[in-house]
């Protein structure tokens, strides 16, 4: 639009199309912080409660385990654990570590592609 109020010669027609411009943009922008915002929450509460049901199938399995074979010491261990895989900084780093990994695969099959 910006490129069509230039060409035209009404002043006036150029001012409207120019703040439509503008606003048409500056949703675009608003619309897309907030997509992002939205997918970027999603994605880190998935990964959190993923880790967090992880951990807490091991403490169950722990659990299952004969008296004495599972210590307050190593549940206690567990708890803490577990807390740290609900955190966004446990989160983050799963993400990026899966990342990184996704990207090494996709490396080595492009060599072995290009073989």
């Amino acid at each position: 639009m910006s490129a069509v109020s230039a060409i035209l010669g009404d002043v006036e027609t150029k001012t409207i199309l120019s703040t439509t411009s503008s606003l048409v943009q500056s949703t675009k922008t608003a619309v897309d912080k907030d997509f992002f915002a939205e997918q970027t929450s999603s994605a880190l509460v998935s990964t959190m409660d993923g880790l967090r049901d992880t951990k807490k199938a091991q403490i169950i399995a722990s659990e299952k385990k004969l008296l004495g074979a599972y210590s307050f010491e190593a549940a206690m261990n567990d708890a803490l654990t577990y807390d740290d895989a609900g955190s966004i900084n446990s989160a983050l780093l799963t993400m990026a570590s899966d990342a990184g990994r996704k990207k090494e695969a996709a490396g080595e099959e492009l060599k072995t592609a290009l073989k």
